[in-house]
């Protein structure tokens, strides 16, 4: 931010609503539109079909057709997603999650419009980088590393993270270095802006083609 300054960029603090009340509104929201938009892949008119016994009929042609399809964290998402629309829970969940929605466009509106901000700097994630698949056994932490990213989803604006410097860590097999990343969000149909942003944070910071640095095994 020092370098930021000191070729004229000033900042200003802003409000959003907190990571956990944009987290639970983007895992109402986003499985339900999976659930609605994925419902066409059944075998009968789109994507894959299921090969059929003799005495398999619809039922299964639906169940096989989606086993044989979908990942387990797509299916995880349309059941989700298929939950919070049932009669009966669409407006404990889906109409909640939408007006969370509204205020959280309306948040950005006013950094952007009342503050006259050019973009929001906020952390890409709660943490540093972590062992690939460390967490992936763990849907619900998984979900949790959206928390700072998902404002952007739900707002309909455009956003970018860039490399946000090296954070040393400890670990058995020695010290090392792990990235850690920031976010960048723009106005409604101001990514080019948003770009030059990015790239002039990227060239005062020094991070550019630089990489994490590997373990030293300990003796």
């Amino acid at each position: 931010m020092r370098a930021l300054s000191e070729r004229g960029v000033s900042f200003e603090e802003g409000e959003l609503p907190s990571p956990e009340q944009m987290l639970a509104a983007y895992y109402i929201v986003a499985p339900a539109e999976a659930s609605s938009n994925l419902a066409r892949y059944d075998g009968v008119r789109y994507g894959h079909r299921a090969e059929l016994g003799p005495d398999d009929g619809l039922h299964e042609l639906y169940c096989k057709t989606r086993s044989e399809a979908f990942g387990d964290e797509v299916q995880r998402r349309i059941m989700l997603g298929t939950h919070v629309l049932r009669s009966g829970y669409a407006d404990r969940f889906y109409t909640r999650a939408l007006k969370m929605r509204r205020l959280i466009r309306s948040d950005y509106d006013a950094i952007f419009g009342v503050m006259g901000c050019d973009a929001v700097l906020t952390p890409t994630a709660l943490g540093p980088a972590f062992e690939f698949g460390s967490k992936s056994a763990d849907p619900m932490t998984m979900y949790l590393e959206d928390a700072m990213t998902v404002g952007a989803n739900l707002a309909g604006l455009p956003a970018v993270s860039v490399p946000g410097g090296f954070l040393p860590v400890e670990g058995p097999e020695g010290d090392a270095s792990l990235p850690i990343g920031v976010q960048l969000t723009g106005p409604a149909l101001g990514d080019a802006r948003l770009l030059r942003i990015a790239a002039e944070l990227e060239s005062v910071a020094g991070f550019a083609g630089r990489v994490a640095e590997q373990a030293e095994p300990r003796a």
